[in-house]
Protein backbone atom coordinates (compact mmCIF):
# COMPACT_ATOMS: atom_id res chain seq x y z
CA UNK A 1 0.00 0.00 0.00
CA UNK A 2 1.64 3.35 -1.36
CA UNK A 3 0.80 6.25 1.08
CA UNK A 4 2.54 8.92 -0.48
CA UNK A 5 0.40 11.92 -1.65
CA UNK A 6 1.38 13.83 -5.16
CA UNK A 7 0.97 17.27 -4.79
CA UNK A 8 1.62 19.33 -8.15
CA UNK A 9 3.04 23.46 -7.62
CA UNK A 10 3.53 26.02 -9.75
CA UNK A 11 6.75 28.05 -9.08
CA UNK A 12 7.74 31.14 -10.28
CA UNK A 13 11.26 31.48 -12.29
CA UNK A 14 12.63 33.37 -9.34
CA UNK A 15 11.67 30.15 -7.04
CA UNK A 16 12.10 27.69 -9.65
CA UNK A 17 15.96 29.07 -9.99
CA UNK A 18 16.73 29.13 -6.37
CA UNK A 19 15.26 25.94 -6.01
CA UNK A 20 17.58 25.05 -8.81
CA UNK A 21 20.32 26.22 -7.26
CA UNK A 22 20.31 24.55 -3.81
CA UNK A 23 20.40 21.09 -5.72
CA UNK A 24 23.41 18.81 -5.00
CA UNK A 25 25.03 16.72 -7.65
CA UNK A 26 23.25 13.96 -7.99
CA UNK A 27 20.15 14.80 -6.16
CA UNK A 28 16.93 14.41 -8.23
CA UNK A 29 13.99 17.28 -8.04
CA UNK A 30 12.31 15.21 -5.96
CA UNK A 31 14.56 14.77 -2.88
CA UNK A 32 15.15 18.36 -3.00
CA UNK A 33 11.33 19.12 -3.07
CA UNK A 34 11.01 16.88 0.33
CA UNK A 35 13.88 18.42 1.83
CA UNK A 36 12.84 21.88 0.91
CA UNK A 37 8.98 21.24 2.22
CA UNK A 38 10.41 18.89 5.26
CA UNK A 39 12.37 21.72 6.50
CA UNK A 40 9.62 24.15 5.98
CA UNK A 41 7.19 22.44 7.68
CA UNK A 42 10.03 21.63 10.72
CA UNK A 43 10.63 25.58 10.69
CA UNK A 44 6.61 26.20 11.14
CA UNK A 45 5.86 23.90 13.57
CA UNK A 46 8.39 25.16 15.38
CA UNK A 47 6.79 29.04 14.65
CA UNK A 48 3.61 27.79 15.95
CA UNK A 49 4.94 25.45 18.88
CA UNK A 50 6.88 28.34 20.17
CA UNK A 51 4.19 31.65 19.62
CA UNK A 52 2.58 31.53 22.68
CA UNK A 53 5.60 32.14 24.29
CA UNK A 54 6.74 35.04 22.29
CA UNK A 55 3.41 36.43 22.33
CA UNK A 56 3.93 36.40 26.23
CA UNK A 57 7.72 38.04 26.22
CA UNK A 58 6.56 40.88 24.04
CA UNK A 59 3.56 41.47 26.32
CA UNK A 60 5.71 41.73 29.22
CA UNK A 61 8.44 43.83 27.33
CA UNK A 62 5.91 46.64 26.45
CA UNK A 63 4.79 46.76 30.12
CA UNK A 64 8.44 47.18 31.46
CA UNK A 65 8.96 50.14 28.89
CA UNK A 66 6.08 51.51 29.47
CA UNK A 67 7.03 51.79 33.27
CA UNK A 68 10.36 52.84 31.58
CA UNK A 69 8.87 55.70 30.15
CA UNK A 70 7.68 56.71 33.49
CA UNK A 71 10.39 56.19 35.48
CA UNK A 72 13.79 57.56 34.34
CA UNK A 73 15.79 56.13 36.88
CA UNK A 74 14.61 52.75 35.38
CA UNK A 75 14.83 53.66 32.00
CA UNK A 76 18.66 54.35 32.90
CA UNK A 77 19.11 50.70 34.39
CA UNK A 78 17.41 49.11 30.84
CA UNK A 79 19.83 51.62 28.93
CA UNK A 80 16.77 53.47 27.47
CA UNK A 81 17.81 56.82 28.29
CA UNK A 82 20.59 58.90 29.77
CA UNK A 83 20.99 60.54 33.11
CA UNK A 84 20.05 64.65 33.12
CA UNK A 85 23.00 66.31 34.95
CA UNK A 86 21.14 69.10 37.28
Amino acid sequence: MNNNHSLTCNLSSEMSARTEALRREGQTVTELMEQIYNMGLNQLEYRRKKQPELAQERKEAMKLFRRAQQDPELAVKLGLGRRVAL
